[in-house]
């Protein structure tokens, strides 16, 4: 009974562990070696998806929460709160005995697809350039000149794009080891590329962090497609 217990798993470490496990087999398979020693094709395999049906057995558990460690001898139960938390563990075989049972044997089924990336499309590229900062005329700033190109991996410029613009401040402070004096602004925080998949904004920085040899951090964004940019003083 104490081995059975000990190997409880919650649904989350179930599931995971089929995903894994089927993750390693679909590496194996596309790793082969496409013909053999002799020189003939080998049978090339792919798992398209992959159905399951598990019988496990339901439990429940209460699990004190603190708000702080404590040590063993301190710790009362009845005094906190509790969590309750289900596990699942493999179902006994069916037993001749009539003996009553109180546990509940569940069955959990489902089907993991194979999904091509990005839903089949050509890949989206995002570009950033950005010009030396030039001293505006009234001192206090520098104007950076910023494009953004979106293309996709077949060279095809995306229009209508929406970029966003963000000043990365935690990690600017973190890597400076001091806050900005100002922080950076744009002419937009949002835009949509034109016709030739370009976006063109504006960064101002403080003059006072951008002579003071500061590392300013940017994130830019199309939907879920990333771009981290730095700026600082040569």
């Amino acid at each position: 009974m104490d081995n059975q217990a000990s190997s409880a798993l919650t649904l989350k470490e179930i599931l995971l562990g089929i995903t894994d496990s089927l993750n390693q087999a679909q590496h194996k398979l596309r790793n082969m070696a496409p013909y053999d020693e002799y020189g003939r094709p080998n049978t090339m395999y792919q798992i398209p998806y992959l159905d399951f049906n598990l019988q496990v057995t339901s439990e429940f558990e209460s699990i004190p929460q603190t708000t702080a460690p404590l040590t063993e001898s301190v710790i009362n139960p009845r005094a906190l709160p509790q969590k309750q938390a289900m596990f699942f563990r493999p179902a006994k075989p069916k037993s001749q005995s009539s003996n009553t049972s109180t546990e509940v044997v569940s069955t959990i089924s489902g089907r993991f697809i194979a999904t091509i990336p990005n839903e089949g499309v050509p890949q989206i590229i995002l570009r950033c350039n950005y010009q030396t900062p030039v001293l505006a005329p009234s001192g206090t700033v520098y104007e950076v000149p910023l494009e953004v190109v979106i293309e996709n991996a077949a060279g095809e410029k995306m229009s209508g794009m929406r970029v966003e613009y963000n000043f990365n401040e935690d990690k600017t402070t973190l890597i400076n080891g001091v806050a900005v004096t100002t922080p950076p602004t744009f002419d937009t925080q949002e835009m949509l590329t034109d016709g030739n998949g370009i976006a063109l904004n504006t960064v101002y920085l403080d003059a006072v962090d951008y002579n003071s040899g500061k590392t300013l951090f940017f994130d830019i964004n199309a939907g879920t497609i990333l771009k981290k940019i730095s700026i600082s003083k040569l």
